[in-house]
C-alpha cells in the first residue's frame, strides 16, 4: 500500500518543525545555564581574591617572633603630608617585622602645590585605584599594605586617600575616555 505523497510530505514537515523547535529550545536552555554558571564562577573567583587578600594580611608566625599579634598602626604614627618634609627617618620608615621597607615610586610626591594640573588624588590614580577599591570591599588595611609592598609600591600611602601625587600616563588615558 503506497502512502499519499502529500500526507508523507506533511508528516516530514511536522517532524522537521518539531525537531528544530526542540533543538532551538535545548540550545537556549544550555546557553542560559552556561551563563549562570559563568556568573557564579566569576562571583566565586572575586570572593576568592578577597579571601586571599585577607589571608595574606595575617602574619606568619616564626620561631624568632613572639606569638602575640602585632599592634595595629595608630593613625597618629603614620607620616602626615605637610609643607615641610619630615626630618625624622623613624616615622617614615617604620615597618613591621614581616615587611621590608620598599622605596616609593618616583611619581609620588608630598602635596605642596594642589593647584598644579599635573597632580591627582592618590585614590583616583590608575596605580592605586585598585587598592582603595579593595579597602572599600572590606579587605583589611594591613592586607592591602602587604599587597602594595609585594607589588613594589609604598603601603603607607594607603592611609591618606586625599594625598596628591603626580599623574602617570595611564591617568591621562582614563580622563580622555
Amino acid at each position: 500500500m503506497a502512502l499519499n505523497s502529500k500526507r508523507m510530505q506533511t508528516f516530514f514537515n511536522e517532524f522537521l518543525i518539531t525537531t528544530s523547535t526542540f533543538l532551538n529550545k535545548f540550545m537556549t536552555d544550555c546557553e542560559t545555564k552556561f551563563f549562570e554558571f559563568e556568573r557564579k564562577l566569576n562571583r566565586i573567583e572575586s570572593n576568592l581574591v578577597i579571601i586571599e587578600a585577607k589571608l595574606s594580611s595575617v602574619p606568619l608566625e616564626s620561631d624568632n617572633q613572639p606569638s602575640t599579634p602585632a599592634p595595629a598602626p595608630q593613625p597618629e604614627a603614620l607620616p602626615m603630608p605637610s609643607d615641610q618634609p619630615s626630618s625624622t627617618p623613624d616615622e617614615s620608615t617604620t615597618q613591621t617585622d614581616s615587611q621590608q621597607p620598599i622605596e616609593a615610586p618616583s611619581n609620588v610626591t608630598v602635596p605642596q602645590q594642589p593647584e598644579n594640573t599635573n597632580m591627582i588624588k592618590i585614590s583616583e590614580s590608575f596605580l592605586y585605584k585598585k587598592y582603595f577599591k579593595m579597602l572599600k570591599f572590606g579587605v583589611p588595611e594591613a592586607g592591602v599594605r602587604n599587597k602594595m609592598n609585594a607589588e613594589g609600591l609604598d603601603g603607607n600611602l594607603i592611609s591618606d586617600p586625599n594625598l596628591m601625587i603626580e599623574k602617570c600616563p595611564e591617568d591621562d588615558e582614563i580622563v580622555d575616555e
